[in-house]
């Protein structure tokens, strides 16, 4: 098995879907147990170029577009995590998903953990990846708060797909910086960002990210991860950093797996290191004793 070439895209199929009062669209591959794939900023279904090929060996590879990414929905409305999580939760439905495995990335896993926890009956393992548990410090990350506090800003900071993207691989997305893309793959991910609409709707999840007022206890406060929980994190994401999650996570999650670290990684791990990425998410989900 190859880990490391990006899939054939006449292999995957598109769909349109209307869940919830939201269209949604959705790539899928293979056949089998469902594994749904979800994807944070500044990307799209096709961050997971590389794992859509081993993993269809094994699964019903399932990859949205997030609200407000892509060709998804973008209306304004509530872009909480907990209410991105029932949102979704609506989509799988539609889809006809009654049980299924997840993996989030990012902004993916900050939902991801929320449908976990509010869907527990659904979620028969999940796989949390770069993105904080039980600490989070927005010295790490100012531009978070920046870009809630002045939506007008973020906005304009989206609307340049091109230079937005280039500033995250250069600043910690990958230990290699942009060079790690090839052209093409750098021209996709501009290309899903500057979809008319993308810009605003990025903007409000940082808005409801930070608004205290309709803020809920989350997953990993509420000690709602009972299923068995893999945490994929890199070595060297400075806006993440791993220290983030390696103390308290048994406590605050009852069903702690393990945690893998990826070495020479930044915030996107899985595109970096496909190999190791990969082999970590078969493992744990074709291993039906974790």
């Amino acid at each position: 098995m190859d880990y490391n070439t990006v899939v054939d895209e006449t292999r995957l199929l598109h769909f349109f879907k209307e869940a919830g009062g939201l269209n949604w669209h959705y790539v899928e591959i293979g056949q089998g147990e469902p594994l749904i794939l979800l994807h944070g900023i500044p990307e799209s279904w096709y961050c997971w170029r590389y794992q859509f090929e081993p993993l269809a060996a094994h699964f019903r590879v399932i990859a949205p577009d997030l609200k407000g990414y892509g060709q998804s929905d973008k209306r304004e409305g509530d872009y909480s995590q907990q209410n991105a999580a029932d949102e979704l939760a609506a989509l799988f439905e539609a889809i006809g998903l009654d049980q299924y495995y997840l993996v989030g990335h990012d902004w993916g896993a900050g939902i991801g953990k929320e449908i976990a926890a509010l869907y527990p009956d659904r979620v028969l393992k999940y796989c949390h990846m770069s993105t904080p548990t039980v600490r989070y410090d927005t010295k790490m990350a100012p531009h978070h708060l920046e870009y809630a506090n002045d939506p007008v800003s973020a906005v304009q900071t989206f609307s340049d797909a091109e230079n937005y993207i280039r500033w995250w691989w250069e600043t910690g997305g990958s230990v290699n910086g942009v060079s790690a893309l090839s052209s093409k793959e750098y021209s996709r991910m501009v290309e899903e960002f500057s979809r008319p609409g993308v810009a605003e709707a990025v903007a409000r999840y940082f808005r409801d990210a930070f608004d205290r007022t309709q803020r809920k206890p989350s997953a990993f406060q509420s000690g709602a991860l009972t299923m068995p929980v893999r945490f994929i994190y890199p070595d060297s994401d400075p806006r993440q950093p791993i220290d983030y999650i390696q103390n308290g996570l048994q406590d605050a999650v009852p069903g702690f797996e393990r945690l893998v670290v990826v070495p020479n990684a930044g915030h996107f791990s899985m595109q970096e290191q496909p190999e190791i990425v990969t082999k970590s998410l078969l493992e744990f989900f074709t291993n039906r004793t974790a």
